[in-house]
């Protein structure tokens, strides 16, 4: 018996030194992984400058009415080609009358003018075949007309003098000269007025010399969009300013719209271009159809009662133009 009990104490001895020495479970390795690095490189955002540059501006189209441009379609005129058409007239506005308060065209109220300053029969008289008259202009308030303008137009008619017109414009762009046209017109039409000369934009501002300097197709719309205007309504158009201008218009603009210029010639003029005033002078009429040569003519012509006239020359037959083609509300012959 004792010999079984010290087996079995043997057995269990034997079985608690197996499990003493048993080698443990081997441990996973971690299973953390090294941080995946996020960081991306920057975006370069940065876009290339955009061009601002505007594009050039192109001069519209414009295609003359028969019969304008420059007398003889630019060809050398003799003294005998000019003496044919010319013709002498004066240019008036409410410069030229007394006793009137600006702000009186703004509100249509002429009863300050003193019309019996201006004698019309005493032009006729004088050898005077025609006048031209401001229709008004623009400021802050808008475009306006000069409400004398229809007085010395009707009285220049019962005169017998042939008439024509002008506006002096602020326009900058095509649109605000063909807006200066419409306003002409409509004063026209609602006083039922023909004309026997053009109907002219006065361009004369600092403000156009400097945009002829910098762009002839800029200047040139300006003359464009009061013409084209003027040429669907009827009505035969012109422009009025200097031979600076006239040197920044392109060739278009010179060749079919008629120009009057401003140029009061001295002795430095150049001899032979642009010279001093004489009627006949071949030179002139070559490049404009008619010549404003003088702004004292009050010191010449007695009996008007004006110190400043402005004195021109037209080269072309205007009345016989008009007659023609109907122009300018011309009435038709019987």
């Amino acid at each position: 018996m004792k010999k079984i009990i010290a087996m079995l104490l043997a057995m269990v001895m034997v079985l608690s030194l197996a499990a003493c020495t048993a080698k443990p479970a081997e441990t996973e390795a971690p299973t953390t992984e090294a941080p995946v690095e996020t960081t991306e490189a920057p975006v370069e955002t940065t876009e290339a400058p955009v061009e601002t540059t505007e594009a050039p501006i192109v001069e519209v189209a414009y295609e003359g009415l028969p019969g304008s441009g420059i007398p003889g379609n630019g060809a050398p005129q003799t003294e005998e080609d000019v003496a044919e058409n010319f013709s002498f007239g004066v240019d008036l506005s409410y410069h030229n009358v007394e006793d009137m308060d600006y702000h009186n065209y703004v509100t249509n109220d002429d009863s300050g003018a003193n019309y019996d300053l201006i004698d019309f029969e005493t032009m006729k008289a004088d050898g005077l075949d025609f006048v031209i008259l401001r229709i008004g202009s623009q400021d802050s308030t808008g475009r306006f007309y000069d409400p004398h303008f229809v007085t010395m137009y009707n009285m220049a008619r019962e005169a017998g003098l042939d008439v024509g017109a002008y506006f002096y414009s602020y326009a900058m762009t095509y649109e605000e000269a063909a807006a200066d046209a419409e306003f002409c017109i409509n004063v026209m039409e609602e006083n039922n007025m023909y004309f026997d000369y053009p109907i002219f934009i006065d361009i004369e501002e600092d403000a156009h010399y400097d945009l002829g300097a910098e762009s002839s197709a800029a200047i040139s719309n300006i003359a464009i969009g009061w013409a084209q205007t003027m040429k669907d309504a009827g009505y035969y158009p012109g422009i009025y300013s200097s031979f600076f201008i006239y040197d920044y218009m392109s060739s278009n603009v010179r060749n079919s719209i008629d120009y009057w210029v401003a140029y009061i010639s001295t002795a430095g003029a150049e001899e032979g271009v642009r010279s001093d005033y004489n009627p006949e002078n071949t030179n002139i009429s070559n490049e404009v159809s008619m010549w404003q040569h003088d702004w004292h003519g009050g010191d010449e012509y007695e009996g008007y009662g004006l110190d400043f006239l402005d004195l021109n020359v037209s080269y072309k037959d205007y009345p016989s133009l008009m007659a023609e083609y109907g122009y300018n509300n011309y009435p038709a012959a019987e």
